[in-house]
């Protein structure tokens, strides 16, 4: 029974991520998604590795299944997810990838910020090409 919920947990929170996607057609939309708590991260990953416990974490869940966006390379992948049972190790990391032919894109300049007034959470994941 337990295996079974972790996999639904995985399968809900990897549903959030297409909403990051979408967010950024809502920016021109909703200006108001552009107000920022009064800071942006900001990564070059060909300059300097993003290293755990020094990158920010932010936290994101649906009231069952929790996670933590910006902690590690790539700041979209979604870290540390846990849940509904709290007892049990963590279930793992979901990732998005760009692939181009089959190969991975490396996309090294990256951003995350939380909305001010809102509980949102916007990355960008961008390469140079």
């Amino acid at each position: 029974m337990k295996q079974n919920l972790r996999l639904h947990a995985s399968f809900i929170v990897f549903l959030l991520l297409p909403a990051f996607f979408y967010a950024f057609e809502e920016l021109k939309t909703y200006p108001w998604l552009n107000t920022t708590y009064g800071f942006t991260e900001t990564y070059d990953t060909n300059t300097s590795p993003i290293t755990g416990k020094k990158a920010g974490c932010y936290p994101i869940g649906n009231g069952l299944v929790f996670g933590g966006l910006g902690a590690f390379d790539p700041v979209s992948s979604v870290n540390f997810i846990c849940g509904p049972y709290y007892d049990e190790p963590f279930l793992g990391r979901e990732e998005l990838q760009c692939l181009i032919d089959g190969e991975k894109v490396k996309l090294h300049k990256q951003t995350i910020r939380w909305v001010k007034g809102a509980d949102i959470i916007i990355s960008s994941l961008i390469n140079d090409k």
